[in-house]
């Protein structure tokens, strides 16, 4: 189910792309923009997108976790889409397009990031569920042309701006645990180990999902809610990562993920005379 849920999230990523990218120049055109304006508008645009990306990533690597931050930049794109709309003149469409660029331009590499998350161990799926954004893109962008065609260039903002909306519900849908990833003491990339422990029982209820490493919660009369939170902690001292989430067969798995050290802890002496 959870696999079926990514795929969907894929094609409708891909309409929302379709909806702007093969429209957007001939949207500069009708506004009235030169061959050499259009190409600087978008050389700029290109490298806000370059700018942004990363940022994205960054704030879905240690914030929100990945869903989290496509729902942050669905609903943020789905707001930049009005500028679009609304401004004239080669500096304000300039500003339209860079600022909503710099917002869109991590869209791909977020649900990529979100699918290896889902796929887990089964991560030569990968190239099947990508195929769905390439199906949404190639299918969208034929409907989005007649929409245009018989109506307005107006609307593509409006079209583009419905499509992000709908991609945050769908990424709002999926949202588990909040996987952040924490850098090491050292401020230094090093080796991490894996450790996974998964059961193939019912899984975790996704109202509970949100809080199984908040302090003091439980669902045990007895249990204190105190064993995940401290070993959260405690990894993260160590500059690691304790993750849950349920697995699309079936079951959960808890993977706890922490730095290989940077050097022996000790060494035998050499007693020999």
């Amino acid at each position: 189910m959870h696999l079926r849920r990514v795929q969907v999230l894929f094609t409708l990523v891909g309409a929302a792309e379709a909806a702007l990218l093969p429209f957007l120049p001939i949207v500069l055109v009708d506004h009235g923009l030169s061959p050499v304006q259009i190409g600087v508008a978008l050389g700029v645009a290109s490298l806000a997108g370059f700018v942004g990306t990363p940022l994205w990533g960054h704030a879905a690597d240690r914030r929100l976790g990945a869903e989290r931050a496509l729902v942050v930049v669905s609903l943020t794109a789905a707001l930049a889409a009005a500028p679009l709309a609304l401004a004239d003149g080669f500096v304000g469409l300039t500003l339209a397009v860079v600022l909503l660029t710099a917002i869109r331009s991590s869209m791909t590499s977020l649900i990529d990031a979100i699918a290896l998350e889902h796929l887990g161990e089964d991560r030569n799926e990968y190239g099947r569920v990508r195929l769905w954004q390439s199906l949404g893109w190639a299918a969208s962008a034929c409907v989005w042309g007649l929409v245009l065609q018989f109506g307005s260039l107006n609307w593509m903002p409006a079209i583009y701006a419905i499509c992000a909306l709908v991609v945050a519900v769908s990424a709002y849908s999926l949202r588990g645990p909040r996987n952040v990833y924490v850098p090491s003491p050292l401020g230094t990339r090093r080796s991490m180990i894996d450790v996974s422990f998964q059961d193939s029982g019912v899984g975790i209820p996704r109202e509970l999902m949100e809080k199984i490493f908040d302090p003091f919660f439980t669902t045990r009369s007895t249990g204190t809610g105190l064993g995940l939170p401290i070993s959260v902690q405690i990894m993260r001292e160590v500059g690691g990562v304790i993750t849950a989430k349920n697995n699309p067969s079936g079951g959960a798995t808890l993977r706890v993920s922490f730095p290989v050290p940077a050097e022996t802890p000790g060494r035998a002496e050499d007693t020999a005379s």
